[in-house]
């Protein structure tokens, strides 16, 4: 399994086809005059590849979150695929999409934060970052 792209948004949803819908894709940077504080919402959006001798079984992915001193926040929502191999694609495999949203994520100081998509062995396969900065 492989992660094709991930991105923090405003907020992300699931169309019926499998596509994901974003506003404020790309979200880098959430700002607050002090802290701590809380991100009232933020999604988190994934594509995974899944190649054809993963599919038919069941695959947990995990979004991990670290905050900037490097503790664990805490905060550990999973998605479970169970991708089937479409013949029609070959040696391609399976690419499915995935959006998690994070509702009231807190913010306890100012710095990046990790979010890490992970396989459910623990290894990373991406990670984005979310920036806490001060705003007047």
């Amino acid at each position: 399994m492989e992660v094709v792209f991930a991105f923090l948004a405003k907020s992300a949803e699931m169309s019926v086809d499998g596509n994901i819908c974003a506003v404020g894709a790309g979200a880098s940077a959430v700002g607050f005059p002090t802290v701590p504080a809380v991100v009232p919402a933020i999604s988190v959006a994934a594509s995974l590849l899944f190649a054809p001798m993963e599919c038919g079984r069941r695959h947990r992915v995990l979004v991990r979150i670290t905050n900037p001193d490097g503790s664990d926040a805490g905060i550990e929502p999973f998605v479970d695929f169970n991708p089937a191999l479409i013949e029609s694609m070959g040696d391609y495999g399976t690419r499915l999409q995935m959006v998690i949203n994070l509702f009231g994520l807190p913010i306890p100081q100012y710095g990046v934060y990790r979010v890490s998509i992970q396989s459910e062995d623990q290894q990373i396969l991406a990670t984005v970052e979310l920036r806490a900065i001060v705003v007047p």
